[in-house]
């Protein structure tokens, strides 16, 4: 319980790992914020980690594959 590592899906933008650069670079603020909200919940705040999480381009992507060769069999 010492790291809680955050997969993010950045969508619409070109920048995404400048995106997750910034986060890391704030992530002391986040979890400030975090230990004014969870305090009495939590013995220990963890340490904040920001992952891209490309998922979704990766789905896109087979599902582009899988179409083509749908394409060109129906021909």
């Amino acid at each position: 319980m010492g790291i809680a590592r955050m997969y993010i899906s950045v969508y619409g933008s070109q920048d995404n790992d400048k995106i997750i650069q910034t986060m890391n670079e704030h992530k002391y603020d986040f979890r400030r914020i975090l230990g004014n909200k969870m305090r009495h919940d939590l013995r220990k705040i963890p340490d904040l980690e920001f992952y891209l999480d490309d998922t979704l381009d990766y789905v896109d992507k087979i599902d582009k594959i899988f179409k083509d060769i749908h394409d060109s069999e129906a021909k």
